[in-house]
């Protein structure tokens, strides 16, 4: 009974974040905390060999502590995100900041715990992959949602100045800083879709993903959406994982064949970024207006795309999560 509770729990927040609706819990409609207790897990990271030192039950209350403190924040993000007030004044900047702060923290506390290790045993089998590529997307496809949420709906302070000409007695926030933030917005937004093409490229070459019940199906399609219209190779992972999911998801075939299009798009010069085009480089490498001059985003060989050759040790053994390939454990 307490597992069903917390599933609900949980499903109840993403599914508010993902599809832009009200959440139908919150926070204070319960006070079950027995997987939010006492913490049980270090919160710096150790070698790979400790986590097989720590019990089932610890395990699963770490995993669950980490998931509920993001369920949490997906049911904030859905309160400030999914209202009329914000889609037609734009979202206030000092939100915005709050959010990216609470990722941050949110990383540093648990994605070392419960996310893709830089080094994973050699026996990890479907089970273990999934579910720690799961909690890692489920982190990264935040990021997505709130650019997205900015891309819609603007900057309230920039909106203001532009419907106005005035910024508004109460902002004090200059537009050098503004822009600043959305381009760090832009670039863990990267970092984060990157990552989940990543993933999805490695799992798709063994075969994972059409056994997968429907547990990464929308970061791949969040993040397929967002590097298509930049025109990035890394999408062809996730139409290729949106492929081999249609093997038990007829529909996913089509969420495929809408991202490919898009990406087809981009390349041949289509440009669909709305408030955030400052900051977001076109294919030449120049951001959507000049005005804010130029961005780039340092893109190498050792890219998601680079890794989809099959080996015969652990599937993730293949991805190291180092700070040289843009990649962030």
């Amino acid at each position: 009974m307490v597992f069903a509770w917390w599933m609900a729990c949980l499903a109840d927040a993403y599914r508010s974040v993902y599809y832009r609706r009200k959440p139908l819990l919150d926070d204070d409609d319960y006070d079950i905390d027995f997987y939010t207790a006492e913490k049980t897990m270090s919160a710096e990271p150790s070698s790979s060999s400790d986590n097989s030192q720590v019990s089932p039950r610890e395990q699963l209350q770490g995993y669950y502590r980490a998931a509920h403190a993001l369920a949490r924040m997906s049911r904030q993000m859905s309160r400030y995100l999914w209202r009329p007030a914000t889609e037609s004044d734009g979202v206030p900047v000092q939100t915005v900041w709050g959010f990216m702060n609470s990722l941050d923290e949110w990383k540093d506390q648990y994605l070392n715990q419960v996310g893709v290790p830089p080094n994973f045993p050699s026996d990890w089998d479907f089970i273990s992959c999934v579910t720690a590529c799961a909690s890692d997307v489920t982190y990264h496809i935040q990021w997505i949602i709130l650019f997205s949420a900015v891309d819609d709906y603007g900057i309230r302070e920039q909106n203001d100045l532009v419907r106005t000409g005035s910024p508004g007695e109460t902002n004090t926030t200059s537009h050098e800083e503004i822009e600043n933030s959305k381009k760090k917005l832009y670039e863990d937004t990267l970092h984060g879709a990157c990552r989940i093409a990543g993933l999805a490229g490695v799992l798709t070459s063994h075969g994972y993903m059409r056994l997968d019940s429907a547990v990464m199906h929308v970061s791949c399609i969040h993040a397929g959406f967002f590097l298509a219209k930049l025109g990035r190779p890394e999408v062809l992972n996730c139409i290729a994982a949106l492929k081999q999911y249609s093997h038990a998801y007829e529909e996913m075939a089509e969420r495929a064949a809408e991202i490919q299009k898009v990406y087809e798009a981009a390349v041949g010069g289509e440009f669909d970024f709305a408030h955030m085009a400052s900051v977001v480089p076109r294919p030449n490498g120049h951001a959507g207006y000049p005005m804010d001059g130029l961005m780039s985003v340092r893109h190498n060989s050792h890219s998601p795309a680079h890794h989809q050759q099959h080996h015969q040790s652990s599937p993730l053994s293949q991805f190291p999560v180092t700070a040289d390939n843009g990649f962030y454990a």
